[in-house]
């Protein structure tokens, strides 16, 4: 046998070899750390499934009510998200159902008049025009949370427009969450400042806060572009050493009144 031939069989011996150990680890690897690890996670939702529909039809437990607040990401809301506020409720018997709905107040005061929600969170001007364009009022309101005060803002980009007046230009677009506190944010500074050389309709509507933060990070500095936002989101634009706050709620008092409000047939049935 020639020298080549036997080393062609050793190199085809040691590939050999080097695969098996490799086969060998990953299946160590699968065996001890990868399947125990989905298995855990796996068996913890299971758990948990489990737990939720103990809790929610044993007769021992310690819920005797189920409430559903509707809210969204804003960082006024807080304190309903808060591990405390779920606590002490729990104490009370009650278990709280928390619906992220992305601010879509539409959807929100329907939830209300269907009876899929039972509390939701508004601002007063977005549950007067959401009641207005569904014909009725199915909610009231139960509970002032607070007054924005800074935490709504529209901003820009510095360079393009550096002030308010600069905003007064017919291609203006003004990117926000329709039927929501930054929406009223918009059309009281258009008013107040009297920026009549703006479009007909200069708003751009999409789904939600996030929606509205995406469009901001897709746009260019060079776009006629305005962003409303509300807290976090304002934190997180002005990072952008590009953008900056032109004019937030801080300056005007009495528009933007956050409030918590009830379905009236579950206030009815639940006056305690």
């Amino acid at each position: 046998m020639s020298d080549d031939s036997t080393m062609s069989r050793t190199r085809l011996l040691a590939v050999a070899v080097i695969w098996l150990l490799m086969l060998g680890i990953g299946v160590a690897i699968w065996s001890f750390w990868w399947q125990p690890r989905t298995e855990q996670v796996e068996q913890r939702r299971i758990q948990q499934e489990q737990k939720e529909i103990y809790e929610s039809t044993s007769s021992q437990s310690r819920f005797k009510h189920l409430v559903t607040l509707n809210l969204d990401s804003f960082s006024g809301y807080c304190g309903f998200r808060s591990i405390h506020f779920l606590e002490e409720c729990g104490k009370q018997g009650i278990r709280i159902k928390l619906v992220d709905d992305g601010a879509n107040y539409s959807n929100r005061l329907r939830a209300l008049a269907d009876g899929t929600s039972d509390l939701a969170v508004f601002t007063v001007d977005a549950l007067i025009k959401a009641s207005a364009e569904l014909g009725d009022n199915p909610a009231t309101i139960v509970s002032i949370i607070d007054e924005t005060k800074g935490a709504d803002a529209i901003l820009a980009p510095e360079s393009k427009f550096p002030n308010i007046d600069s905003l007064n230009i017919p291609d203006l677009n003004i990117v926000c969450v329709p039927d929501s506190p930054s929406e009223t944010l918009a059309r009281v500074i258009m008013a107040y400042f009297n920026l009549d050389q703006l479009a007909e309709d200069p708003f751009v509507y999409v789904d939600s806060a996030e929606a509205v933060y995406h469009a901001y990070q897709r746009s260019k500095p060079t776009d006629d572009k305005v962003f409303v936002l509300w807290e976090p989101f304002v934190s997180r634009v002005t990072e952008n050493p590009d953008y900056h706050v032109i004019v937030d709620s801080s300056k005007f008092r009495g528009y933007i009144v956050d409030v918590l409000v009830a379905r009236r047939g579950f206030i009815h049935k639940n006056k305690a």
